[in-house]
């Protein structure tokens, strides 16, 4: 479906090729999961046959020897009687087997006919390699082109202009002008009804998708942008052909393949008409765009595209809540290790800043972290050490025996559930406190108020398990600093501090690599960037504090020239299903900085900046209208105000060019340009 939405981007970019690998790599595993377990169901009926026709095979072996010897006539009748018999079963499959085999070619047919509609366009156009080198710039004519709907309604029609590229150039018109279909034919994603434009007295629709793809940039709205890392999004445009016979791994948890089944999996892709390419190769030309082989040229390149639609800040954010590990970026992990030193030097020596920060001491309890990572004090790996389930975990509930811990977190837990019963009976399960300061969910609170009523505060040894467990688990959420209920006093913090030491001390060598302890002098992989160089919590009560913590991190971070490291992290960061995990402006600037990379020849940008606020639409407009200054570009635009920073206009009405020109000369009373601007 993700492939389905963004399909105009793949033509966009010439990247049909490298979904069709992955498309077919993804058919082979199907095609391998169901030819295993065909061949176990076919051994298996076919031991159920073997074993059922055993017995009547040598009985009927033996009585036929006994007629040749002539001992037994009767088994002459018997034996053919039961082997016509038994003939029946196997016919019957065979009949089975052609019928269900003419079934299947028919339904294919109607499959392969429900996909073989009108107006498809022809497969060469996308298999076709570039061919000759036809340049973008020069003479763009529009002859004619219409552009008719499903209804035979025109959404185009009869536009004609003539331009000289490159300038830049202004679309401008109502909504349902045909702004959008113009764009789509400019950008060679759609082909006219009637008419044609001709590059250099070439058609444009006859051109490869290969060639089209790779020397026209198109930004529509919105872009695809796929399940994927950032920068698998942002060198998306490169990806054309496999570049090298290099692999890469393209998922961390999949197994690599062995050159046989690579082999044999292309092999099968032959065969069946699917993709001849392998999706794991290096698929990323950088020679197409200049960049070669240096990687500091390449960084570079990707850091000037993100910094032109100030994409490079929400990046960088992202790499400041990412983890590295310090055994493959050892030279960025020390020298984050250098910055929290330099970042508890710039603490201790301004006492306002100071008071923002409640520093990690392992010989101290934090009051700005909860009970579970004070006990903890450390960075959880993978879900054993989970700190939302770390009262259930077998080896925790040891240590809080042996230090008498267990008996007073079950106290504390039956006070903090007496208070916030009693707080939140009231107010409605959407109110925003519930999320703020309660422990216990609102549908939660009738079965706690229950487990209250039946339990006595003198014996709480005495509740059920399943009662325990639920009272245990809510002290280690409390954080003294937010929530200040008086319940972590400083014995309870005493005997923290003694279970953590023990905890740590006793931890089993299977146990070994679930956490990565807190410690001053090393770097911990399993914290994000950002935790490593702070290396303690933000005090909770303070004014503004988390956003003059972050400027303070971004100020040790720029003096040591380790922001671009750190947005280099966050390039790694996943995207989500369809871009999910950004916003629907970061997935535009992702699209814009993804098409600047690929430094095509003529640019073509369907509003791209629509979902842009106010000021951040004019900060990337005035910096991408600086980088276009000596390019190719069709700009469709929301307002048409901006028009006066554009050389050519071209002003679209219910599908028709109704005039075009310079802004200058369109600015006119009475003009369509005119009408636009004061409407």
């Amino acid at each position: 479906s993700e492939t389905a939405q963004g399909v105009r981007d793949i033509r966009a970019n010439d990247t049909t090729q490298y979904e069709r690998s992955v498309f077919s790599r993804e058919l082979g595993h199907v095609f391998d999961i169901r030819f295993d377990i065909y061949k176990k169901k076919f051994f298996i009926k076919f031991l159920n046959n073997f074993l059922a026709q055993l017995g009547p095979f040598l009985f009927f072996s033996i009585g036929g020897y006994l007629v040749i010897q002539g001992d037994l006539t009767i088994g002459a009748l018997v034996a053919v009687v039961g082997a016509q018999k038994d003939l029946a079963s196997p016919w019957k499959e065979l009949l089975a087997h052609y019928q269900l085999f003419m079934d299947v070619r028919i339904k294919y047919d109607q499959v392969v006919a429900q996909f073989d509609i009108p107006g498809l366009i022809d497969e060469q156009r996308q298999e076709a390699e570039p061919g000759d080198d036809v340049s973008f710039a020069g003479s763009w004519q529009a002859r004619a082109i219409t552009i008719d709907d499903e209804d035979g309604d025109s959404r185009l029609e009869n536009l004609a202009f003539e331009l000289d590229l490159p300038q830049r150039v202004a679309i401008v018109g109502a909504s349902g002008s045909g702004k959008e279909e113009l764009c789509l034919v400019l950008a060679n994603l759609l082909d006219p009804n009637r008419g044609r434009l001709l590059i250099n007295d070439r058609p444009l629709n006859e051109l490869s998708d290969s060639l089209s793809g790779r020397r026209i940039g198109y930004v529509g709205k919105p872009s695809l942008i796929l399940n994927g890392s950032i920068r698998h999004n942002l060198v998306y445009g490169l990806m054309h052909r496999p570049f090298s016979d290099e692999r890469v791994a393209t998922d961390a948890s999949e197994e690599a393949e062995n050159a046989e089944q690579r082999a044999k999996r292309l092999k099968e892709n032959k065969l069946s008409g699917n993709s001849p390419y392998d999706s794991d190769l290096d698929w990323i030309d950088y020679d197409s765009v200049g960049l070669g082989d240096d990687a500091a040229s390449r960084q570079a390149a990707i850091m000037d595209s993100l910094r032109l639609v100030r994409f490079d800040h929400d990046v960088y954010r992202l790499g400041l809540r990412s983890s590295i590990a310090s055994s493959s970026n050892g030279e960025l992990a020390t020298a984050l290790l250098e910055a929290r030193h330099a970042m508890q030097q710039r603490l201790d020596t301004d006492q306002a800043l100071a008071r923002l920060v409640e520093r990690f001491d392992p010989q101290s309890y934090n009051t700005n972290a909860t009970v579970a990572e004070n006990l903890l004090f450390g960075t959880p790996i993978g879900d054993t050490f989970n700190l939302d389930n770390l009262a259930e975990q077998p080896y925790v509930r040891e240590v809080l025996d042996e230090t008498g811990l267990t008996d007073t977190l079950l106290d504390v837990g039956y006070k903090l559930a007496g208070t916030m019963v009693e707080i939140f009976a009231e107010l409605p399960p959407d109110h925003d406190y519930f999320r703020q300061f309660s422990f216990i969910d609102a549908e939660e609170l009738p079965s706690y108020r229950t487990l209250l009523n039946r339990a006595d505060a003198n014996n709480l040894g005495a509740l059920g398990p399943e009662d325990r467990q639920r009272l245990l688990a809510l002290p280690f959420k409390l954080i003294p600093a937010r929530h200040r209920l008086g319940l972590v006093e400083d014995e309870l913090r005493d005997k923290i501090l003694v279970a953590r030491q023990a905890f740590r001390d006793g931890l089993p060598e299977a146990l070994q690599g679930a956490v990565d302890f807190f410690d001053p002098d090393d770097y911990n992989d399993a914290a994000s960037i950002q935790d490593n160089i702070l290396f303690g919590k933000v005090a909770y009560g303070q004014a503004q504090a988390e956003d003059k913590i972050a400027a303070l991190i971004t100020e040790v971070l720029e003096k040591r020239g380790l922001v671009d490291g750190v947005t280099d992290v966050g390039l790694s960061s996943a995207a989500g299903s369809g871009g999910s995990r950004l916003s629907a402006m970061q997935r535009q600037k992702l699209a814009l900085a993804r098409v600047i990379l690929k430094r095509p020849e003529i640019f073509v940008l369907d509003d791209p900046l629509a979902s842009f606020d106010a000021r951040e639409q004019m900060l990337v407009r005035d910096a991408l209208l600086a980088y276009f200054a000596d390019k190719g570009v069709f700009w469709a635009l929301q307002n048409p105000a901006w028009a006066r920073y554009f050389d050519h206009v071209l002003v679209l009405e219910s599908g028709r060019l109704i005039e075009h020109g310079p802004f200058e000369e369109l600015d006119r009373d009475g003009s369509a340009l005119h009408r636009l601007l004061h409407d």
